[in-house]
């Protein structure tokens, strides 16, 4: 096996890895949803209180509504992981990621799935994850530690270069 045409890791994702993918995608789509949510206590407190209390209230109020629904969604989200990953007896097995040249084959004790290139329409370098997206299907998440060396880790940042046509920030 060349190292350079096919990398293989294993592990075993944790609740913690799980928690880190969460918070990159709450982390991207929380922007565009404060605002929204902002705009609209903006919106609402303004007609309500305006003209009792002024502008500077309405402004406070509407940062407080906020960050109310903020911490809310983080809440309800945490726990909601934290009870998926425990029923989910699936995601309580080693994984076993080989990326080749054909895409990503991902194999447990439960069974196998292989991912073609095709299908994979992006690639994220977050922090400690690697994250490959296929559309409407599934995430296939690869915690940086499953990686035994910076060589492997390399070997598997060119094939992914190599493959991936859509968004990737890998390198």
């Amino acid at each position: 096996m060349d190292s350079k045409k096919e990398v293989k890791v294993k592990g075993k994702l944790t609740l913690e890895d799980y928690k880190k993918l969460t918070s990159y995608y709450m982390g991207r789509l929380s922007k565009q949803m404060l605002i929204v949510v902002y705009l609209l206590f903006l919106g609402v407190y303004g007609i309500i209180f305006y003209k009792r209390y002024g502008i500077p209230f309405v402004l406070i109020a509407g940062v407080f509504g906020t960050l109310v629904v903020y911490l809310a969604l983080y809440i309800v989200t945490r726990q909601r992981i934290k009870k998926t990953f425990k029923k989910d007896t699936a995601l309580n097995n080693d994984f076993v990621y080989t990326i080749n040249k054909k895409g990503v084959h991902v194999q447990s004790e439960r069974g196998g799935d292989i991912y073609y290139w095709k299908d994979i329409t992006e690639a994220t370098n977050h922090k400690e994850l690697y994250i490959l997206n296929i559309p409407k299907v599934k995430t296939i998440l690869i915690p940086k530690n499953f990686f035994g060396d910076e060589a492997e880790t390399e070997a598997f940042k060119k094939i992914i270069s190599s493959n991936i046509k859509g968004k990737n920030n890998i390198e």
